[in-house]
């Protein structure tokens, strides 16, 4: 005999069940299954919510028995204190930044986002804000986040605000940031060749005037597989070390960065 366990909001139900068609059948795709007692701890729940946690028992012959359901009410978050999400941001390129917003203990869910400088004004802070506010995804333990395909060479409004246990919005934290300037495949006006592109990622960089840029290569969350500073005309590179996928390429030089796409096969 054993048995499958899962849990879910009556919502989460709602919306899952018309594709299995019984509650037997969804518990099976989506419970935990086990063949002897244990203790188990559920995690990454929302807070102040109501679930249920479902069981089914099936026989060694394969019969099946009523399921069965407990109702669990998670514990509010946060205080009644102000509530204060910070915003830390961090590698920013022509095109992403990372972003890490973190809650205070007084936080019981909180919002974040980013919108460009220049449509906050066209909205003012208040409806900006406001905008986060309803986007629809709570948060309500530290966001990580690497947001990608940004304008270059364009100013941002990152955006987070908090709301304590009594419902209550704490005040928004904004914070300005400019994505870079890129000029592709360009270092004052000279060609940057890539070759061979792609490759197992063994290949050379080649190009006028690059003697002395800073040489940076990311993965397209943004983390950084490799870094040196360019001596020579023509520079090789090897990254077979990393997985298959596109990287970034930047080279920067008198405040002038170059950025290139190699894939790594």
């Amino acid at each position: 005999e054993s048995f499958y366990f899962v849990i879910m909001t009556p919502e989460e139900l709602a919306q899952w069940l018309p594709m299995y068609g019984t509650e037997a059948a969804l518990i099976k795709a989506f419970g935990i299954h086990s063949f002897e007692t244990i203790t188990h701890h559920f995690t990454g729940l929302m807070p102040n919510t109501g679930y249920d946690v479902y069981s089914l028992s099936v026989g060694f012959d394969g019969v099946e028995s009523p399921f069965q359901t407990d109702f669990v009410q998670t514990a509010v978050a946060g205080g009644s204190g102000e509530a204060i999400a910070t915003i830390e941001l961090s590698e920013i390129t022509a095109t992403s930044v990372r972003m890490v917003v973190t809650p205070n203990s007084e936080t019981a869910l909180f919002h974040d986002g980013l919108i460009t400088k220049e449509y906050f004004n066209e909205l003012g802070e208040e409806a900006a804000v406001d905008l986060i506010k309803d986007n629809g995804w709570p948060l309500y333990a530290t966001d990580d986040w690497v947001w990608i395909d940004l304008e270059a060479n364009t100013a941002y409004k990152a955006i987070s605000i908090a709301q304590n246990a009594d419902g209550v919005w704490g005040p928004a934290t904004i914070e300005d940031f400019t994505t870079l300037v890129t000029s592709i495949n360009s270092i004052e006006d000279s060609p940057l060749a890539i070759f061979p592109n792609p490759s197992q990622g063994q290949f050379e960089i080649e190009g006028d005037n690059i003697q002395g840029a800073s040489l940076r290569i990311t993965d397209m969350t943004g983390k950084e597989v490799y870094s040196a500073t360019i001596i020579n005309k023509l520079t090789p590179i090897d990254i077979s070390h990393v997985n298959s996928g596109l990287y970034i390429i930047e080279i920067e030089k008198d405040n002038v960065r170059s950025t290139s796409k190699f894939l790594k096969q």
